[in-house]
């Protein structure tokens, strides 16, 4: 029997909805996977336990178009109803499928190739040399059609004022220990198939994310979202050296397309504290491809 304060999360990533799109009479590879195999997988997770939240780690469409976000949207729907959930259960984060990539290419050229160093201070808002601050908001309205989405099929759901433009904070009820669902966006400045070492999260969206108004790391378990492994980012050992030292306890992410679990410990960590990653897999490659996702008791 599950203890009143274990919280059971269902990780999925890697839909990339729109990917049979214009490939006329392909759409059955997609319902092949994601079909009434997905659904007997889902009644079969309940069974077990109905899991208290859904976490979804980016790449919901394949190509950050706004038409693709209906087809999100319904494939949401299901799998909420599915397991008895409302909305209020479901968190997702940006991939880099989830960036429109024929948008603002001119400022997205100039910010790929600034000095790193000075991206997190301006993404951030301080007035910094070498950027300006329209390029932010190009930037940013890369990914429009997805936060056009994520504004609608949540229009109640608010969130504090930590980054003035990345990432987010949401805590959840119902514990007798506080837990911290952080959000963060790994996908932002994607844009080709030359992402590798190009992407970053920056300390900025980190530590704000991870500390009160005070400054003060958190208080409770913290449970980091992000599409990227930390391997792929510019500023990926900051960012692991960041998370242990601010008592990250659960990392998950996809866009490996490959299920992983494992836990490893930094100086930064207490010595008990060893912090757990889970990789999702992929919800849709192709329908030679198996449909993955994890179940995680925390």
């Amino acid at each position: 029997m599950r203890h009143p304060d274990d919280l059971r999360i269902l990780h999925i990533s890697d839909l990339h909805c729109g990917k049979e799109d214009g490939k006329r009479g392909s759409q059955w590879r997609m319902r092949r996977v994601l079909g009434a195999a997905w659904e007997k997988n889902l009644h079969e997770i309940a069974d077990g336990g109905v899991p208290d939240i859904v976490c979804f780690t980016g790449d919901l469409a394949q190509a950050g178009k706004a038409e693709q976000y209906a087809a999100v949207s319904e494939f949401l729907d299901q799998l909420l109803a599915c397991l008895g959930l409302g909305k209020e259960r479901l968190f997702v984060v940006p991939g880099n499928h989830d960036v429109d990539r024929s948008v603002n290419r001119a400022a997205w050229d100039k910010v790929r190739e600034a000095p790193k160093p000075a991206i997190s201070d301006w993404m951030a808002g301080t007035p910094t040399w070498g950027f300006e601050d329209e390029w932010r908001d190009e930037i940013l309205a890369r990914q429009q059609a997805y936060r056009d989405w994520v504004a609608a099929y949540w229009p109640d759901r608010r969130f504090p004022a930590t980054h003035p433009h990345l990432g987010y904070r949401i805590s959840l009820a119902g514990f007798a220990t506080p837990v911290h669902l952080i959000g963060l966006d790994s996908a932002w400045l994607a844009g080709d198939t030359d992402d590798m070492g190009k992407l970053g999260l920056t300390d900025e969206q980190i530590v704000r994310n991870l500390t009160g108004p005070d400054g003060l790391k958190l208080d409770g378990v913290k449970i980091v979202l992000q599409h990227h492994p930390l391997g792929e980012l510019f500023d990926g050992k900051q960012a692991r050296s960041l998370m242990a030292e601010y008592g990250v306890n659960l990392l998950m992410h996809g866009h490996v397309h490959d299920p992983n679990h494992q836990r490893w410990q930094h100086p930064n960590h207490g010595g008990a504290n060893l912090m757990q990653e889970s990789v999702a897999g992929c919800l849709y490659e192709n329908d030679t491809w198996p449909n993955c996702m994890q179940v995680i008791d925390l």
